[in-house]
C-alpha cells in the first residue's frame, strides 16, 4: 500500500488524491471540498505562514496525462476529513493521524540531526581558525617584550579570546555550549586579527596599538553583521 504520509521539503505532507483513494470517494469531490475550503480561509487570520492546502498536478498512470491536485499538511487534512462520517473513515482517520505523528517524530530527528552536524562543522572551523591566529599573536608577544612588556606570553592569548568572547555574548568556560552561527563568526573574528597581526607586527608597531586596532575592526565587522542583533533573536527564538 502506498504511504498514507510522506515528507517533502521537511514537511510531513499528505495529497487530496491519497486521501480520496483510502476514504473511497471521488477525487474531483475532494477537489472541491478543498477549493471551497480555501474560499472559506479567505480573509480569515493566518495559523502561521505555512499553507494548509498547495495545489499541484499529478500525472495518471494510464493515460499520462496531468491532472491538478493538492498537498496538505497535517491541520489541512484535519480541517478536510472533519466532515468524513462512518466506522471505516474513523478508522482512517485515526491511520492518517498516526502516520503524520511518525513521520513528524522522524522529520524531528532529522532536524537535530541537521543541527548537531551543522554545530560540528562550525565548531572545527573554530578550531582550524585558532592554530593560525596563536602563531600570529605569538609574534605579537615577542614584539610586547622587545617593546620592554613584562607580560607572560599566555596572557596575550587571553586576551585576545576575551575580546573576541565579549562581542560574541561567549561567557568563559562555555565554548563547546554556543550556537552554530557563533563558532562561524568567531572563525571570522579569528581570522580578521590574525590578518591585521601579520600586517602590523612587522612594522614594529606598539602592541598596545595593535590591539586597539583589532578591537575596532571587529567591532566595526559586528555593527555591518548585525552581531548584537543576531544574539538578541537567538537568545529570544
Amino acid at each position: 500500500m502506498k504511504e498514507l504520509v510522506f515528507i517533502k521539503n521537511d514537511q510531513a505532507l499528505t495529497t487530496s488524491l491519497r486521501v480520496a483513494e483510502v476514504f473511497e470517494k471521488r477525487h474531483d469531490h475532494v477537489l472541491n471540498s478543498i477549493r471551497a475550503l480555501i474560499k472559506q480561509m479567505e480573509g480569515l487570520p493566518k495559523n502561521g505562514d505555512t499553507p494548509l492546502f498547495k495545489e499541484t498536478t499529478y500525472i495518471h498512470e494510464q493515460n499520462k496525462q496531468r491532472y491538478p491536485m493538492f498537498l496538505m499538511n497535517r491541520d489541512g487534512f484535519s480541517l478536510l476529513v472533519m466532515g468524513f462520517t462512518g466506522n471505516k473513515a474513523f478508522e482512517w482517520k485515526l491511520s492518517y493521524l498516526q502516520a503524520f505523528n511518525s513521520m513528524e517524530k522522524a522529520l524531528i530527528e532529522l532536524f537535530e540531526k541537521r543541527k548537531n552536524a551543522e554545530w560540528q562543522e562550525a565548531r572545527d572551523a573554530s578550531r582550524r581558525g585558532w592554530r593560525p591566529l596563536t602563531d600570529a599573536i605569538k609574534k605579537l608577544a615577542e614584539l610586547a617584550h622587545e617593546q620592554g612588556s613584562k607580560t607572560e606570553e599566555k596572557f596575550f592569548y587571553m586576551t585576545y579570546a576575551k575580546l573576541m568572547n565579549s562581542l560574541l555574548h561567549i561567557k568563559s568556560g562555555s565554548r563547546d555550549k554556543i550556537e552554530a552561527w557563533q563558532n562561524y563568526e568567531l572563525e571570522k573574528f579569528q581570522f580578521i586579527i590574525k590578518c591585521i597581526l601579520s600586517d602590523k607586527v612587522p612594522t614594529k608597531e606598539n602592541y598596545k596599538k595593535i590591539y586597539v586596532v583589532a578591537k575596532q575592526a571587529l567591532e566595526n565587522y559586528c555593527e555591518l553583521s548585525f552581531i548584537n542583533q543576531r544574539f538578541i533573536e537567538a537568545s529570544t527564538a
